[in-house]
């Protein structure tokens, strides 16, 4: 996956199918919920950001 810094500071990603379609706002919350199910995917007792699409 490619990462890069957009204009306003946040973090967008690279040849991501839905980012076109959102926010920045939205894709680092999306980010953040990836990163939360990595976490629990990988055992870790509780995720930073609990993401509803998981259940």
């Amino acid at each position: 996956m490619g990462y890069k810094n957009s204009v306003n500071g946040g973090i967008s990603q690279v040849n991501h199918p839905l980012s076109q379609n959102f926010p920045s706002d939205h894709t680092e919350t999306h980010l953040s919920h990836l990163n939360g199910l990595s976490r629990i995917a990988f055992g870790a007792k509780t995720a930073r950001t609990p993401c509803p699409l998981a259940w």
